[in-house]
């Protein structure tokens, strides 16, 4: 799971908001999924990196890893806080919203960041870091877990949800064996009550580059789920919408690894950074994650 968000996440990097119409050349070369390219303004950020939605990613799962079936005692905030700000400083990196990264930067405990931050926020933030909240046992527990996560930066009603109906479908993927044409009588079962999922039918296809409010990337990852059969076509699906494709790659990837064929090509897995908390890092906490809750 982790390892295909950041490879999701490391691809779509190269077109996060880029347009189609000023760097066509850019988009084909990275729909052909041989390789990373370098994002045409976001120069810091080399090919092969992974962004925010991944080190999000590890942040979260390294907090169920410690808080396993074996283990009564349930994450709270303070356990996301100090996590988030513990994986930035161990291994800083651009990426990040502008804002967030310069708070982080600011704030290196989660005593500090809890003091100082507004979680008044309806953008992705706390859906695209939630993917490995899909591991846990029970929808009870993906539901609550998927809540409190958001509550610490995105304690919104958009928010939550995307949160809760992201770690839903993480949650399908791994342990359900209906097809994702079911995906939507999973959600509506286990949110009945949400005013977010109207809009998201199979035959309402989202179409459009994807930005703010959270809902829109719920939206198209749930299209991607539903209409494409293997990674390759999932991963190429997320860039061809435009916008915030990386965050959209990362998640619909982490998802889609649960069941979907494997048809990426080697040079994704060969060539994805691997320092400290690279490839084998992500392969490693991965094995860890899905051996402490399944």
């Amino acid at each position: 799971m982790l390892l295909f968000i950041a490879i999701g996440d490391a691809v779509a990097a190269a077109t996060e908001f880029v347009k189609a119409n000023e760097h066509p050349r850019l988009i084909e070369n990275v729909l052909r999924l041989d390789g990373y390219y370098q994002h045409p303004t976001y120069l810091r950020l080399k090919p092969s990196m992974y962004t925010d939605d991944t080190q999000m990613s590890i942040a979260v799962a390294e907090v169920l890893n410690k808080h396993h079936k074996y283990n009564p005692f349930l994450p709270c905030i303070p356990d996301f806080a100090d996590a988030w700000t513990r994986v930035f400083h161990r291994d800083p990196r651009d990426g990040y919203a502008r804002g967030f990264q310069a708070f982080l930067e600011s704030h290196k405990t989660g005593k500090a960041f809890l003091r100082d931050i507004r979680p008044d926020s309806s953008k992705n933030g706390a859906c695209m870091r939630v993917v490995p909240v899909g591991v846990l046992s029970s929808t009870d527990l993906v539901l609550d877990i998927a809540a409190i996560q958001a509550e610490t930066t995105h304690n919104t009603p958009i928010g939550i949800f995307s949160a809760q109906a992201v770690a839903l479908m993480s949650h399908f993927a791994l342990y359900r064996d209906e097809p994702f044409d079911r995906l939507q009588d999973f959600l509506e079962i286990h949110l009945p009550d949400s005013i977010f999922l109207h809009h998201m039918r199979p035959h309402r296809r989202w179409d459009a580059p994807v930005r703010s409010p959270a809902t829109n990337t719920v939206h198209a990852v749930f299209d991607l789920l539903t209409h494409y059969s293997t990674l390759s076509e999932v991963l190429r699906g997320a860039i061809q919408f435009g916008g915030d494709t990386d965050s959209v790659a990362a998640i619909a990837l982490g998802i889609a690894s649960a069941r979907m064929p494997n048809d990426l090509p080697q040079v994704l897995f060969d060539k994805l950074e691997n320092g400290p908390y690279g490839r084998d890092y992500l392969k490693t906490l991965g094995k860890q994650l899905m051996d402490a809750h399944t």
